[in-house]
């Protein structure tokens, strides 16, 4: 596996921009009272479709909680830096893992090594194929600055299920709800979710998309089973 930077610099990366993603030893701690950090990673083994990158940050979420890891969001990003149109991925997360570790065992779980087709970026580490690089780190950055991507797993997401008040919807990580083709739902109206929710970042902020359905409800604007002809352009 060859790693772009020193791995032992990336253990105490103090560069403005991991600065910006990590938290002071100050911060929270686990029980143990490993101090946490705030990092954001940036993943790419060429998905080639926003539903094939979740199943692989589906993945990725779990061990990274059985590491002990808090606070996850999860997020795809259409590749625009690669020649393949392809859907790349990132993750933000609370973590007592070291920058250096946690770059080491994203790359295990993705099987990210030397001439695989796949790379890992945190801060100014990198691992795994050149031309991914670029769209990994981009994911990353896109992420950690809030200017696009969409979520798909976030804190308070897995309460977003049924049936459920906008007023629920709002007091997860989503800063606005955005409604299309028809007047702005108030607080207490009703959101069927389709236990399908993924909003997307817009000027810094996360904003679900919802139109008008049956009886007054509304539904998140993105269907969790896309008709074929959609399909076709994931």
């Amino acid at each position: 596996m060859t790693v772009v930077d020193d791995m032992t610099a990336a253990d105490s990366i103090t560069s403005a921009s991991m600065t910006a993603d990590s938290m002071t030893a100050a911060g929270p701690t686990t029980d143990g009272q490993v101090p946490l950090i705030r990092l954001v990673a940036g993943l790419d083994v060429m998905a080639p479709s926003e539903r094939a990158a979740e199943h692989h940050l589906a993945q990725v979420a779990m061990a990274v909680r059985a590491a002990g890891a808090l606070d996850l969001t999860t997020a795809t990003h259409r590749a625009t830096v690669f020649a393949t149109p392809h859907v790349s991925m990132s993750i933000l997360m609370l973590t007592g893992l070291t920058p250096g570790r946690l770059l080491e065992m994203l790359a295990d779980l993705l099987a990210v090594e030397d001439g695989a087709q796949g790379s890992v970026a945190l801060g100014d580490s990198r691992v795994g194929l050149p031309a991914l690089q670029v769209s990994a780190s981009a994911a990353a950055a896109a992420h950690r600055d809030r200017t696009s991507g969409r979520a798909v797993q976030f804190p308070g997401s897995e309460s977003l299920t049924g049936t459920v008040a906008l007023r629920q919807v709002l007091a997860t990580t989503i800063d606005r709800i955005d409604a299309l083709g028809g007047d702005s739902p108030g607080a207490d109206a009703l959101l069927v979710t389709r236990d399908f929710v993924r909003p997307r970042w817009q000027g810094g902020e996360l904003v679900l998309h919802v139109q008008p359905a049956i009886g007054g409800t509304w539904v998140p604007f993105e269907t969790p089973n896309p008709t074929p002809c959609c399909a076709a352009h994931r």
